[in-house]
């Protein structure tokens, strides 16, 4: 496969890293209103599947992230077009995980932007809108073609 070439390369997994360690952060601080000691509290209290979950997103994300930067850099061959609805891609999908409340006693960005009788809907079914935006960063990357031999 394309995408286990391209993480050989040590530029391109230290990127996959590095990116989903800084949307761990960003998204963490956001939950947590900007309250950095909250953190460890919210990783205590965070339920189990939401955390697992959660790392599992992390992860598709950074390898999105290392396959998007090297499909714009070094493949050729494929149009702008395509490089740019899988950006698309990859934003609803980072964008989409942000809707979610990981902790049950943690607001979502869902409560500020939706109406108050749509944001609960989001806090409850958080679990299934991080399987969307796992499914959503995986098309991605089959999209990019990161899964073809």
């Amino acid at each position: 496969m394309k995408l286990i070439e391209v993480l050989k390369k040590p530029k391109y997994m230290l990127l996959a890293v590095v990116s989903a360690l800084a949307l761990l952060a960003i998204y963490a601080y956001f939950q947590n209103l900007g309250i950095v000691e909250n953190i460890p509290f919210w990783f205590s209290i965070m339920p189990w599947y939401n955390l697992i979950s959660l790392v599992a997103f992390l992860a598709i994300f950074g390898v999105l992230v290392a396959y998007q930067v090297h499909v714009f850099f070094n493949n050729k061959s494929c149009k702008l077009g395509k490089k740019a609805r899988g950006v698309g891609f990859s934003s609803i999908a980072g964008g989409g995980v942000f809707f979610v409340a990981q902790c049950p006693a943690c607001i979502s960005l869902a409560t500020l932007l939706l109406p108050a009788s749509i944001a609960p809907l989001f806090i409850t079914n958080g679990w299934a809108i991080n399987l969307i935006s796992i499914g959503i960063a995986v098309y991605a990357i089959h999209y990019l073609g990161g899964f073809e031999k």
